[in-house]
């Protein structure tokens, strides 16, 4: 093999595997519990129990705790990807991004007993 057979073969390689990596890189994202948390805390908590030790400011509005233990989490993503609406006036309808979703469900996870 010639040196500049050795050198296109070599930068092949170095290109294909930083490709493949930056794919990877790409699709794993496991989510941040803090974000998700800062997320709850911005959005959810006018109406819901956000941690484990708070109550739920407008009475009907489930603990986020009974969320996280009562539903699995799966079906919660579904939810989020979907847009929550519900049946009553006072709940806004929230569309959140796929990073969104994982910080959200990484926070709920933090919740689940």
């Amino acid at each position: 093999m010639t040196l500049m057979r050795a050198g296109l073969l070599l930068s092949s390689i170095y290109f294909f595997g930083l490709q493949v990596g930056n794919v990877i890189a790409a699709e794993v994202f496991l989510g941040d519990a803090v974000e998700g948390k800062t997320l709850v805390e911005s959005l959810c908590s006018r109406c819901h129990g956000t941690q484990t030790d708070t109550e739920s400011p407008f009475i009907s509005a489930p603990l986020l705790i009974e969320l996280a233990n009562k539903w699995p989490l799966d079906s919660l993503s579904e939810a989020f990807a979907e847009g929550i609406t519900v049946g009553h006036p006072a709940m806004p309808a929230f569309e959140f991004t796929s990073r969104e979703i994982e910080d959200l469900l990484e926070y709920l996870e933090t919740l689940q007993y």
